[in-house]
């Protein structure tokens, strides 16, 4: 099965890239000569991962749209150029964020117009679909992001006193990410609660010494083996996927139960999670001075995530998605 599509995001489509008997190629327009210049693909893939061996470049000019059986976009401003420019590819759209800021305005624009071009709208959580008003579309499903636990370093020291969040530019995305939430329950910039405070991600040069700017995925991998917490301050996000990794390797997590959060973990459970600034940073030195009980709730969240993000179940719900709209399986 031949699948158009474009580059988006490096873990997501390497997962999908093990559906089987599918090839992805990914449309580049780097001079503009089909796509304006904000709504055009200039790369095929990052430079952090290996791409995988069933992905291909395709350019965008000449491309003859009967030699493909699906399109799959991953981002709402290319809805309308693409399926204008393909209009006989069937496609599927895959929802990866949350409306901003929950305007109404918002939910009801991308709505309509994933209506009139979309065959099928895939959310990657059941809390995305509804706040996208899809909770009762049948031109719509969720499937839950493919974490593979045993590809991932497992923590077995409890003992480190450091504190991890994985953001890339957190103040300008403070509506979603909780920059201001983060600051207020570390203490940070200025009068810090904790000695060993570390933000990871590009954008966030702004917030001083803690800002330790970018890391390759191995690199995190390996900074979260070595935390003593992984706090999530998100307010509007599916669900982080910083936080799924922290949980497959074993770190303990503190974190807001916005979203999908709230309804798969439980609260002293499989951390700590709460909405409260105080509940937040007493959760975090609570981890910090009990590494038994923090070992106990990092290992149900571990269980957590091997159940319901477990890669077969996303292979065969990506294969039904698939072979029920590409246009040679009908």
């Amino acid at each position: 099965m031949k699948i158009l599509t474009h580059f988006a995001h490096m873990s997501y489509q390497t997962a999908l890239a093990q559906v089987p008997d599918t090839e992805f190629y990914h449309i580049v327009d780097p001079d503009g000569c089909v796509f304006s210049p904000d709504k055009r693909p200039y790369a095929a893939w990052g430079n952090d991962a290996e791409c995988p061996s069933n992905i291909y470049s395709v350019p965008a000019k000449g491309l003859n749209p009967v030699d493909y059986d699906l399109m799959l976009l991953h981002w709402h401003p290319l809805i309308v150029p693409f399926c204008n420019k393909w209009p006989s590819i069937p496609t599927v759209f895959l929802e990866h964020t949350w409306p901003y800021k929950n305007f109404p305005g918002e939910v009801n624009r991308w709505k309509n117009t994933r209506h009139q071009y979309m065959k099928h709208t895939v959310f990657i959580t059941p809390s995305s679909q509804k706040a996208w008003d899809a909770e009762r579309d049948e031109q719509s499903s969720y499937i839950y992001h493919s974490i593979d636990v045993s590809a991932f370093p497992q923590k077995t020291d409890y003992s480190s006193k450091a504190i991890m969040t994985t953001t890339n530019e957190m103040i300008t995305r403070d509506w979603a990410c909780g920059f201001s939430l983060w600051a207020n329950v570390l203490g940070v910039p200025n009068k810090a609660y904790f000695d060993d405070i570390s933000l990871y991600g590009y954008g966030n040069s702004n917030i001083r010494k803690v800002s330790k700017g970018s890391r390759t995925r191995e690199e995190v991998l390996d900074l979260l083996v070595n935390a003593g917490v992984y706090f999530n301050p998100s307010l509007m996000s599916p669900i982080p996927m910083s936080l799924l990794e922290a949980a497959a390797v074993g770190t303990p997590i503190v974190s807001t139960a916005y979203c999908e959060p709230g309804n798969i973990f439980e609260n002293n459970v499989h951390g700590i999670f709460s909405n409260d600034p105080v509940e937040l940073r007493s959760g975090i030195q609570h981890m910090l001075d009990n590494p038994d009980d923090a070992k106990r709730m990092a290992d149900n969240a571990r269980k957590v995530v091997e159940e319901l993000f477990n890669p077969a179940q996303f292979i065969e719900a990506w294969s039904e998605v698939f072979k029920k709209y590409a246009s040679r399986c009908k």
